[in-house]
């Protein structure tokens, strides 16, 4: 038979501050410490960091102790456990530490400095499909631009690379000539 016991280092905490825990589990098999190493949180609170697991025998009854740090989602009186699961019909369950989990005044907001979210409005979508079309035309009719002009300078280099005859060959065109 499993027995699991959890307690916590203190009975109130702030926000965000971490609290240690300690669940000390006796006749742990391999499932049950399994199903401990996979926890990510156990209610509303979380951790924060798994700081370590001792293991002690004592009069053949294997102690496993597992040691977190914790912290608290949400302000008010919140319960830590009970961590409970479950294997071939068995229930494990831990105890229930009550917190009180709060948040100085100091850092809560005053009502002046909270500003309601301004009104939704509808954006007129009448222009919606004009605007598309004309930015599709303003586009292709550039891309058009751009071709032709690259075509054009293309066609103007070919024309000159056939006008052109080489000095030597003018040379030789006007001895021949005489």
């Amino acid at each position: 038979y499993v027995e699991m016991e959890l307690e916590a280092d203190s009975s109130s905490i702030r926000l965000g501050s971490p609290m240690d825990v300690r669940l000390v589990v006796r006749n742990a098999d391999d499932f049950v410490v399994s199903q401990l190493l996979a926890l990510d949180s156990v209610g509303n609170f979380f951790f924060a960091q798994k700081v370590r697991i001792d293991s002690t025998v004592v009069e053949n009854q294997k102690i496993l102790t597992f040691y977190w740090r914790m912290a608290a989602y949400s302000e008010g009186k919140k319960n830590l456990g009970p961590i409970t699961f479950g294997q071939d019909g068995y229930r494990y369950r831990s105890n229930i530490v009550p917190i009180d989990v709060y948040v100085p005044q100091d850092v809560r907001p005053r009502s002046s400095e909270i500003r309601d979210i301004k009104d939704i409005y509808d954006i007129d979508s009448s222009y919606f499909w004009w605007w598309i079309i004309a930015g599709i035309l303003l586009l292709s009719g550039l891309l058009i631009f751009l071709l032709l002009k690259f075509w054009k300078a293309k066609k103007i280099e070919t024309e000159i690379q056939k006008v052109i005859v080489p000095p030597y060959r003018m040379a030789m065109d006007k001895l021949l000539a005489a």
